[in-house]
């Protein structure tokens, strides 16, 4: 059922592809992550409004319903299909095969990296989680939501999973429900840490750093001791700082190339980011600021009112869910 409903996902966005076509490879890598989470945060949410968040066969239902309006949406506008053409993918292979013969150390780097990071997986995979975090706070509430089917406040031992944001744990869930195990639920973080990466070299290279610096940037990230222990757990701190480096990342790209679909990624970056942790709240002055200078510097005011649009949207479906909760249940969103 697992791959029935991954094969529904990957529809779903393919009925849309073409909205990012032209992105780079990293930017591209980065929009499908940050699009499929979406899609399954979304899908979780609507099945905890249902009550049936325990269920396999709701979620394949629901996002079912997904691919359908994504085939809607594309036949109403117009998108079309991604064409699928072998030769960017062999161009690329020919230029990492000339970046190794050109860079030697840089690529031992890259290739110790690599083998940490799959050892890191084995690690994930084959030891359940044994942080109190993971298991008090995290793992406890998507006990709790297994139980009764929804994403409901409950009574247990640890209140902070009861208003604590959703994101990281509606995406460790999905497997859960699926798998019947709680074996994979490291891997949303692990994900996180390798896409973090990749949005530190992009946003280095758009701010101006040559391609060998920021690789070299993105690779030492991924050794730092705090990323390395913090990739195995099924905590959330890196998942919502992916977010954020990403929002900063598309929106730097989106004004560089004055396309609005880096504009919208970044929003929709930023919104998954509130909906993981509200520290990153705190990331919202800077951001704004950020974007500010942007519009002022080019003369596009009138694109202020279109990101408050967006962002409002992407807010309500993706990063608002355990805030409105509180604020009914708990009478403070917080």
């Amino acid at each position: 059922m697992l791959i029935f409903y991954i094969l529904l996902l990957i529809m779903t966005l393919f009925f849309l592809a073409n909205l990012w076509r032209g992105f780079s490879l990293a930017e591209n890598v980065l929009t499908w992550f940050l699009l499929i989470t979406a899609d399954i945060v979304l899908v979780m949410e609507a099945a905890g409004l249902l009550g049936v968040l325990n269920r396999p066969a709701a979620l394949i239902l629901i996002q079912l319903v997904l691919t359908l309006i994504g085939f809607e949406v594309n036949r109403i506008f117009r998108i079309g299909y991604p064409k699928i053409n072998p030769k960017p993918l062999r161009n690329y292979l020919s230029a990492v095969v000339n970046i190794i013969r050109s860079n030697k150390l840089l690529s031992l780097f890259a290739v110790l990296v690599q083998a940490v990071y799959v050892f890191e997986a084995i690690l994930t995979i084959r030891f359940p989680q044994n942080l109190s975090d993971n298991l008090y706070n995290h793992l406890s509430r998507i006990g709790f939501w297994l139980q009764q089917g929804s994403l409901k406040h409950y009574t247990g031992f640890s209140p902070i999973g009861t208003f604590y944001p959703y994101n990281n744990s509606l995406l460790a869930t999905l497997p859960i429900v699926f798998l019947k195990t709680d074996r994979f639920v490291g891997l949303v973080q692990y994900s996180a840490a390798i896409m973090a990466a990749v949005a530190i070299y992009l946003l280095a290279e758009k701010l101006g750093f040559s391609r060998k610096s920021s690789a070299i940037v993105a690779l030492l990230f991924l050794t730092y001791p705090i990323i390395l222990f913090e990739a195995i757990t099924v905590q959330n701190d890196l998942l919502a700082a992916c977010f954020c480096i990403c929002a900063f990342a598309f929106l730097v790209t989106g004004f560089e190339k004055d396309r609005s679909m880096y504009l919208i990624i970044s929003t929709l970056s930023l919104a998954l980011a509130l909906g993981t942790n509200q520290y990153t709240l705190f990331a919202l002055p800077g951001y704004a600021l950020l974007l500010m200078y942007y519009i002022f510097a080019k003369r596009q005011v009138r694109r202020i009112w279109k990101w408050l649009a967006v962002m409002a949207v992407f807010t309500l479906l993706v990063g608002s869910y355990s805030y409105l909760q509180n604020a009914v249940v708990l009478g403070n969103p917080l």
